[in-house]
């Protein structure tokens, strides 16, 4: 099973099946895509139809593989921080977990080494490698503890979220289980 399946099959079970809570800002979802996610897959040629309900367990896998898994190049991160930017991508979109990544870097190594634009580029993988990367000699800081700083960048996150917009307060306690899931995967 290559890692990018593993990593999906346990977002897939933190995410569920069809909602459509009117007070989610994400609207209809179905195994974490969103209706607007699946029309742009739809029109990408990712998928054959827009029909959120219709949205099979391939389809989504085909999606979070172009759409999040590779967007953000998860699969050049060292493992758990793959799966914890994926799961962040999925929920928070490419560029909230991009923002979260920079951030938790910038923490880590109290310096503003990377600009916090959400666009997992070159800089910020050249940093992360420096720095993180669990299969150099030279790595500076243990990758657990980035993946644990970025988890609570996170919950800052929603914390704003719910800031701006306090009807999202509904969705806290789903949020901190994720965070919690995210916890076990990494052994935390």
């Amino acid at each position: 099973m290559s890692r990018f399946d593993e990593c999906f099959k346990l977002v897939l079970n933190i995410e569920g099946g069809y909602s459509d809570n009117p007070d989610d800002i994400g609207g209809k979802t179905k195994y974490g895509i969103t209706e607007d996610t699946l029309n742009a897959a739809y029109v990408a040629g990712l998928v054959d139809h827009n029909d959120i309900i219709k949205l099979t367990i391939d389809e989504a896998k085909t999606i979070y593989k172009a759409n999040y898994w590779d967007k953000n190049k998860c699969d050049k991160f060292p493992k758990p921080l793959d799966f914890v930017i994926f799961d962040a991508t999925v929920n928070l979109g490419p560029g909230g977990a991009g923002e979260l990544l920079q951030k938790s870097v910038n923490f880590i190594l109290k310096a503003n080494v990377l600009k916090v634009d959400g666009v997992i580029g070159p800089i910020t993988m050249e940093t992360v490698n420096a720095f993180f990367g669990q299969y150099k000699s030279t790595c500076t800081f243990p990758v657990d503890d980035l993946c644990k700083t970025f988890l609570l960048e996170r919950v800052e996150r929603y914390n704003q979220i719910i800031g701006k917009k306090p009807t999202q307060k509904t969705f806290i306690h789903g949020w901190l289980n994720r965070i919690r899931k995210n916890y076990e995967v990494i052994g935390g």
